[in-house]
């Protein structure tokens, strides 16, 4: 076998104390090791075992990160955050730069301002059950613990350490699983909506997958689902590439001249005091709650970048933006076909767009 280049790491014995399943690998990056739950018990002669890879992805890393620090605008500090774009001179600021130099200005003071009075915050991507309590999450960190030191050591007392504290958390597990469950029962009656809330939570697909299909054609990453997404919604708009367009007429009286456009700073004011409040940002990074209640220190700047658009007829490509999040309607044991989900789509479009777009 050396002659191969290859070597046998399986060191796992069976209860005769006898070796009798090789493993052989041409490299150090694997880890045989006995599984302390197998699927089928363990014979005299063998043992379940499985083999370890390990190894590190910079590829993998970049994709999935685990911890994404965003802001919390929960506990952000508004007050001051208006205090400080009133400090600003927006005017000198803003004047004599084009619309696309103007808008990457007011969006870099914006942020400067989120980064001094917005706390920052980790978003962990944690699952954890309905019915959980302080004493489950307690157990399951134990347990993976104990199946940490098992796998280091190997030992017999660490294996029965472990098997009594997965069967003390599968046992809270269960009861706690069934009292939710019962409670849940028991106010069908009285409390319907928590009962319909459980059931659509049950049936929610909450994850847009990579293998989406749609009328045969399969996509396999994220950038192929948005376009068999995109292919779904088109169905529901009128084709007019093949009708005669000489039967859409204009009945514009005059010439439309947007330099003749100007929106006052009570134009905008209105316009902010009308969104509808938000602490989720849209592609632009700013909250709808963040323009409502610093509305007075950015409705003259937002007045600016908006007249600069209407006197240079130019809408800047920024604006476009917008987020879409499908709607499921159908059972999740089919999440990857596109026609269980709805035509309607939720869009979560950059406020400062939908507020030019009302004025």
């Amino acid at each position: 076998m050396l002659s191969m280049d290859v070597f046998q790491i399986n060191h796992v014995h069976n209860s005769l104390n006898r070796l009798l399943d090789l493993v052989f690998i041409n490299n150090m990056f694997f880890e045989v090791m006995e599984i302390p739950f197998p699927m089928l018990n363990n014979s005299v002669h063998h043992v379940a075992i499985c083999c370890i890879l390990k190894f590190e992805s910079c590829i993998a890393n970049s994709l999935f990160v685990s911890n994404e620090i965003n802001l919390n605008f929960c506990k952000g500090d508004f007050i001051t955050l208006d205090n400080y774009f009133q400090t600003i001179d927006w005017l000198h600021v803003l004047s004599g730069l084009s619309l696309q130099s103007a808008y990457k200005k007011f969006i870099d003071v914006i942020q400067i301002g989120f980064h001094e009075n917005i706390p920052k915050r980790q978003k962990c991507k944690l699952f954890k059950v309905p019915w959980s309590n302080k004493r489950l999450v307690n157990l399951k960190n134990v347990k993976n613990k104990a199946f940490k030191n098992f796998r280091k050591s190997n030992s017999e007392v660490d294996r029965k350490y472990f098997f009594q504290i997965r069967k003390e958390y599968d046992f809270l597990n269960k009861y706690l699983h069934k009292q939710y469950v019962l409670n849940i029962q028991s106010r069908i009656c009285n409390e319907p909506k928590a009962f319909w809330t459980f059931l659509n939570n049950k049936k929610k697909c909450s994850t847009l997958q990579q293998n989406m299909e749609y009328n045969g054609e399969s996509s396999n990453d994220l950038q192929g689902s948005c376009e068999v997404f995109a292919k779904f919604f088109e169905t529901t708009y009128v084709d007019h590439s093949s009708s005669n367009t000489n039967q859409f007429t204009c009945h514009l009286e005059g010439n439309l001249n947007l330099s003749n456009l100007y929106l006052s700073e009570y134009d905008i004011l209105d316009g902010l005091s009308k969104l509808k409040s938000s602490l989720t940002p849209g592609p632009d990074g700013i909250p709808s709650f963040v323009l409502k209640k610093c509305q007075y220190s950015l409705a003259f700047p937002l007045q600016i970048i908006f007249n600069l658009s209407l006197s240079t007829g130019v809408f800047l490509d920024e604006w476009k933006f917008s987020y879409i999040n499908p709607v499921y309607k159908a059972v999740p044991t089919f999440c990857n076909l596109v026609e269980n989900f709805s035509h309607r789509k939720i869009v979560k479009q950059k406020f400062l767009t939908f507020l030019y777009l009302e004025k």
